[in-house]
């Protein structure tokens, strides 16, 4: 969320600075924030089997056993191409102890639809009863934007991830 909240900011003085007449294209950034239990889910039924979903997201409630969760369902108007800037994940650990989360951005959908797939791991370690957030950026690519982002976890138990978010540029016309 830091650095989301940190970007809304930095957009918004980005596009109240780069009016564009109505005669020369324009675009816009916006921010579209998917909820874990509509975005997530299991990757085989033995992992649906150790989550649970809630107000708060989607958790793993099996002890001792990791559950491999993927996160789509991100609806990003594509104007152009590779129009996602920033992908998001907010997980939260409810455990005793700091846990160890691994998570990877995939970029693509596969060599037959869309060309080059690409993946962009990450782990983040969460202290008990902790948020951390997972941010890729342009940074992670050599400043080429996303273009079909989506997310794998690996939530250990008691590990929710809460939400997964894409910060986006929109072609809105002349």
């Amino acid at each position: 969320m830091k650095a989301l909240n940190t970007l809304i900011g930095a957009l918004i003085v980005v596009s109240a600075s780069a009016y564009a007449a109505p005669s020369q294209a324009a675009t816009a950034y916006r921010v579209a924030v998917n909820h874990a239990t509509a975005a997530c889910m299991g990757s085989l039924p033995v992992d649906r089997d150790m989550t649970r979903v809630g107000s708060a997201g989607m958790i793993n409630v099996k002890s001792r056993s990791v559950s491999d969760v993927k996160c789509g369902g991100s609806s990003t108007p594509l104007s152009g191409y590779a129009d996602v800037e920033v992908y998001e994940a907010a997980l939260r650990n409810d455990s005793a102890s700091a846990v160890n989360v691994s998570c990877m951005l995939i970029d693509g959908m596969g060599e037959d639809v869309t060309g080059i797939t690409t993946s962009y791991p990450k782990t983040v370690s969460i202290l008990p009863g902790q948020v951390a957030w997972l941010d890729w950026t342009t940074d992670d690519t050599g400043g080429v934007n996303y273009s079909y982002p989506s997310l794998s976890c690996q939530l250990a138990t008691n590990v929710t991830i809460a939400y997964t978010a894409v910060a986006y540029q929109e072609d809105v016309g002349l």
